[in-house]
């Protein structure tokens, strides 16, 4: 199965936030969004980072409360592996659970999130895609 048949049962958008950002906006945008990573998108709109829920609890127990007013470029991710929607699920899996990550956004060749790019200034047709979709799609998964 391909990255593509997944998406295609996938609704909603990809939710992104911009690196100067504080971590309370972002942690507030993942509660209300319920999701549980969020796409740094530079000024070229290139991804450019990744925050997840984990992310912000590692900053918390290394830095207390205060980090909440840094900004989420600090604290994301930015070694962001990616995937296209031609790649295979076996391949993704295995990429997830070697890298030790739950969340992988789909982009295209220039690492812009694939599909829609221009729609709007925060969010996006395609593109990220957690374990758990993974999982639902899988024979493992049911």
């Amino acid at each position: 199965m391909l990255v593509k048949n997944i998406l295609v049962g996938k609704r909603g958008s990809v939710v992104t936030i911009e690196p100067t950002a504080n971590l309370t906006a972002a942690a507030k945008l993942l509660a209300e969004r319920r999701i549980g990573a969020v796409v740094i998108l530079g000024a070229d709109h290139r991804i450019v980072g990744i925050l997840s829920e984990r992310d912000i609890v590692r900053a918390l127990a290394e830095h207390g409360p205060a980090v909440l007013n840094e900004p989420v470029g600090q604290v994301m991710t930015r070694d962001v592996k990616t995937c296209s929607e031609n790649d295979t699920i076996d391949g993704l899996m295995a990429r997830m659970t070697t890298g030790k990550f739950r969340h992988m956004p789909v982009v295209e060749h220039s690492r812009r999130i694939a599909k829609d790019f221009a729609l709007s200034g925060r969010s996006y047709r395609l593109g990220v895609l957690a374990v758990r979709h993974v999982l639902a799609s899988s024979p493992i998964g049911e």
